[in-house]
């Protein structure tokens, strides 16, 4: 369970520094166009691990995934907030600004 891998993870950063405990999320999205290139587009999320879980929106390992420019984990966040700042968030901007700009050329 969610539950399950995040005491795992805890445990297994039990002694490790706040400082140290650097983190983050990434995203990727492919893009096959046919009889074309094969797009990635990514996205990342830094952040650092807590040492408790905190927040009850999201899943995962949201509740122990500090944002330092947010101030919060990403469980704390609301879903606007969480989808501002996301990894996935990040990648399917850029992939759909990459889609547009094909479909905008006349290619299919």
């Amino acid at each position: 369970t969610d539950a399950d891998r995040i005491a795992f993870l805890l445990r297994k950063l039990d002694n490790i520094r706040a400082s140290d405990r650097t983190a983050h999320f990434r995203c990727v999205i492919a893009v096959a166009w046919p009889g074309g290139p094969l797009e990635l587009h990514s996205g990342t999320c830094e952040g650092r691990i807590t040492e408790a879980p905190r927040g009850s929106n999201g899943f995962g390992y949201d509740p122990v995934f500090f944002i330092p420019t947010m101030g919060r984990t990403m469980a704390e966040l609301s879903p606007e907030e969480k989808n501002r700042v996301s990894h996935r968030s990040e990648a399917a901007r850029k992939a759909a600004a990459a889609t547009r700009g094909r479909a905008g050329k006349g290619n299919n």
